[in-house]
């Protein structure tokens, strides 16, 4: 599941994991995202945005969870990880990919997430 405010973004998202074999949904909101995740049986990764206008990746994450105990989580943001570590926002045992990055980055970091 990757979620955030940006189209483009889970758009270039969804092409680039569904061209190497992943089922992607996209949600542009945390609500979004959290109805399309209760009705899921299983979500493996959740890539979300550290920050949207009314959610907090950390907060959506901690919620998400709570209905998928074994989803991995990578955070996504235009800030540094030093930024955003400082900030308290990256839910424990989670990674991070900085924005901009390509779409081998994202690859990259899903592999490397789901090994």
């Amino acid at each position: 599941m990757v979620v955030d405010d940006e189209v483009a973004v889970l758009h270039i998202a969804r092409l680039a994991l569904e061209r190497v074999g992943h089922q992607v949904v996209t949600a542009e909101s945390g609500d979004e995202a959290f109805r399309k995740a209760a009705l899921m049986e299983c979500v493996d990764v959740l890539i979300v945005d550290h920050k949207m206008p009314a959610d907090r990746g950390c907060d959506l994450a901690a919620s998400l969870s709570r209905l998928h105990p074994a989803m991995k989580v990578m955070h996504m943001s235009g800030w540094h990880r030093d930024q955003v570590e400082a900030a308290g926002s990256l839910m424990p045992g989670s990674t991070m990919l900085e924005k901009p990055f390509t779409v081998q980055q994202l690859r990259n970091a899903v592999t490397a997430l789901l090994a």
